[in-house]
């Protein structure tokens, strides 16, 4: 493909209203369009849910919180998301979601190029499209739409700067901490909140600390996963630049095929990552140095589904049930030491 001269090139919109891991992936994007467009400002597009996340990168110069499930106010609320970014004056535009709303919303944009995937619903507001190799990590995929600008796959996945709350250090994260978040958007992806109990309670007899962290929906499951053990609960507490800055004061994060996988990517603290309905050939897993993933291998029936599902399809849930607890600790403890 022909490298297109950049140097013209000094605003850009960053498109990605997905999941929190998917935006989270997405700072690794950012960082090497910086190394890609030097000088160029960038303007990104994301959930509300996201925005403490993206805002506090320095790599981001702007932000724009696009709330797409609020269905009331839909239209009121999309024109005024192009009205923000046509003031911006972008030069060029990349779409990482390949949604129609997503390509719906490029169609708008006033910029002189327009950057998405070949697989991309109504593609054909793109002026270039780009591969989406599914066999390769969400990061590399994302890299394909800086290819015809000459970048280069080199340190893809440096660690990316998250600014902290001050008041973090109020939380006295002690030596030998250990990060937990047991929850998921898809109850296939989640281990079984007896397990991750079991876990914690081992852990705590070998001399580590336990935070357990997880939304305000995720409370109930949290407490469950904390009771008997002297875990530090930080349930709903913390925006996730904050939950960033406190994984990387751990030691180890343990989670399941979530966003917690790709915060400790951000953060560079190495992370094992449980596996059931889903699997890392979907390019999910996780990426900071020494980390490791973790999945039941004697079943045939698994993955099931890319993101997971409600219920398990066969109804005996065994790619999680029959992977227990101490086969999770050795892991654990071979990461550790």
């Amino acid at each position: 493909m022909k490298k297109i001269n950049t140097d013209n090139i000094k605003k850009i919109v960053v498109i990605q209203t997905a999941f929190i891991g998917d935006t989270a992936l997405s700072l690794f994007f950012c960082n090497n369009i910086k190394r890609t467009f030097h000088d160029a400002e960038i303007l990104f597009v994301c959930t509300p849910i996201s925005y403490d996340l993206i805002s506090n990168s320095p790599i981001i110069d702007y932000c724009i919180a696009f709330d797409k499930r609020n269905k009331q106010n839909q239209k009121e609320i999309f024109n005024k998301l192009i009205f923000e970014i046509n003031l911006f004056k972008p030069d060029i535009v990349f779409s990482l979601h390949r949604s129609f709303r997503t390509s719906k919303l490029v169609s708008k944009i006033n910029a002189a190029l327009k950057v998405g995937y070949k697989n991309s619903v109504y593609n054909l507001v793109y002026d270039i499209k780009c591969n989406y190799y599914f066999c390769n990590h969400e990061i590399e995929r994302n890299n394909e739409l800086l290819r015809p600008f000459g970048f280069k796959s080199e340190n893809i996945y440096k660690t990316v700067e998250i600014k902290g709350n001050s008041e973090l250090s109020k939380l006295n994260i002690k030596p030998k901490s250990i990060y937990i978040s047991p929850g998921s958007v898809w109850a296939t992806k989640q281990w079984l909140p007896k397990y991750y109990n079991e876990l914690c309670i081992e852990l705590e007899k070998q001399g580590y600390n336990i935070i357990i962290g997880g939304s305000n929906s995720e409370r109930n499951l949290c407490n469950e996963v904390a009771l008997n053990t002297k875990a530090k609960l930080i349930v709903g507490e913390f925006s996730l630049n904050d939950i960033v800055n406190i994984i990387k004061m751990c030691d180890l994060v343990i989670c399941n095929d979530s966003a917690a996988t790709h915060l400790a990517g951000l953060a560079g603290t190495k992370c094992l990552t449980i596996y059931g309905a889903t699997s890392e050939i979907f390019g999910f897993f996780p990426v900071s140095k020494g980390s490791k993933i973790i999945k039941n291998e004697n079943i045939k029936c698994s993955p099931c589904a890319i993101h997971g599902e409600k219920k398990c399809p066969l109804k005996h849930f065994k790619c999680m049930k029959e992977l227990f607890p101490a086969k999770v600790l050795e892991k654990s403890i071979e990461m550790l030491n």
